[in-house]
C-alpha cells in the first residue's frame, strides 16, 4: 500500500470523535479560536479534523517527511493546518508554544517520563495535555468478537490496535497534578470495502509480502458476509478522554498579595490589640470620670 492511500484510509476508515466530544472540549476545556493545537498522535487525523475549523492552529507531529505532502494533502483546504517532524517524546516544537496537546493510543508505546517533560517543554502555562483512547467493546457485537478472533489470527501482534489498555500507573506518572476522565459511547459501520480498508491500515495488519496475506483477505471477506446486515458490520467502542493541567501557574499577583497580608498578618493582629486596649482604657477613664465628678455629670444632664 502506497503513503497516499495508507493517509487517506486511516483518516476515512478509523475512529473518529464522537460529536459530543467537541462540545465538551470548548464548554469544559474552553479551547477556541485563539489556540494552538499539537496532535502528537502521528497515525490518527480524527482530532485534526475535528478541530481545524474551531481553534486557531492544529500542527500534526509527524516523523517521516517523505509522508507529509500525503498528509498535508488530506486538510488542503485548510490554512490554520501546519505538519512538523518529529516524535512524541521529541516534537522540535519551540519552548511554551502550544495550548492544548493531544495524544492517542500510542501514548503506552511511550515512557511516561520522558513523554511528561516533552509536553511541559511545548506548553504554555495552565495548558491541558488529552490522551484520547478508542477501545473496541468486544461485547458488543458478534461480528466485534470474530473480528477479534481474526485479528488474534491474522496480524503481527495478535492484538488489535484499539483494544489496548492504557495502565493507570502510567497516567499517574504522567499526569504530575492529576487527571480526570471522560467517556464517550462510539461506533464505525462498514461495508466489504471499508472493512478491508480499515484492516489494511491498521498498524498490525499482515503485509503483502506475508505468505499469509491473501489467505487474511479471503478471511476477512467470509467474516464479513457472515455478519453483514444490509451490506454492512459495525464495531462499537468507548472513547475514553483523560486530561489535565499541566505547567499549573498560581498567578504572580495572587502570589504577591499573598506574601504581602501574610506578612501583614503580625501587625494587624497587633493594631487588633491596641484598639481593644484603646476602649477598654476609656471605658475605664469615663468610669473613673463618674465617680469622682457625680455630680458635674448630673448637670450636665
Amino acid at each position: 500500500m502506497d503513503t497516499a492511500t495508507y493517509i487517506t484510509y486511516r483518516h476515512l476508515y478509523h475512529p473518529k470523535l464522537p460529536l459530543n466530544t467537541l462540545e465538551f472540549l470548548k464548554t469544559e476545556l474552553k479551547l477556541g479560536n485563539k489556540h494552538v493545537i499539537a496532535n502528537l498522535d502521528q497515525d490518527a487525523f480524527a482530532a485534526t479534523a475535528l478541530l481545524l475549523k474551531h481553534v486557531h492552529l492544529v500542527c500534526h507531529i509527524h516523523p517521516s517527511s517523505e509522508e507529509h505532502s500525503a498528509i498535508k494533502k488530506t486538510f488542503v483546504s485548510n490554512t490554520n493546518f501546519i505538519i512538523s517532524v518529529g516524535e512524541p517524546q521529541k516534537t522540535n516544537l519551540d519552548n511554551d508554544a502550544i495550548d492544548c496537546i493531544l495524544i492517542g493510543n500510542n501514548f503506552v508505546d511511550y515512557t511516561p517520563e520522558t513523554l511528561k517533560e516533552e509536553c511541559k517543554h511545548i506548553a504554555r502555562l495552565n495548558s491541558f495535555v488529552l490522551i484520547i483512547n478508542h477501545k473496541i467493546s468486544l461485547d458488543s457485537s458478534p461480528f466485534a468478537k470474530a473480528y477479534n478472533d481474526f485479528i488474534q489470527r491474522f496480524s503481527t501482534t495478535g492484538v488489535e490496535e484499539y483494544n489496548r489498555i492504557i495502565p493507570r500507573n502510567a497516567l499517574d506518572k504522567f499526569y504530575q497534578n492529576g487527571y480526570e476522565q471522560k467517556q464517550f459511547p462510539n461506533q464505525q459501520r462498514f461495508d466489504l470495502e471499508g472493512i478491508t480498508a480499515y484492516y489494511l491500515s491498521s498498524k498490525t495488519a499482515l503485509k503483502p509480502e506475508h505468505p499469509q496475506y491473501q489467505f487474511a483477505l479471503k478471511a476477512l471477506k467470509i467474516l464479513f458476509y457472515q455478519y453483514q446486515e444490509n451490506g454492512q458490520v459495525h464495531l462499537e467502542y468507548q472513547t475514553f478522554i483523560y486530561f489535565g493541567l499541566f505547567n499549573k501557574y498560581v498567578p504572580a499577583i495572587s502570589l504577591r498579595k499573598s506574601m504581602f497580608f501574610n506578612f501583614l498578618r503580625p501587625f494587624a493582629f497587633g493594631f487588633y490589640i491596641l484598639v481593644k486596649m484603646n476602649i477598654y482604657l476609656l471605658k475605664g477613664i469615663y468610669t473613673i470620670k463618674e465617680k469622682l465628678f457625680p455630680k458635674r455629670s448630673k448637670r450636665k444632664n
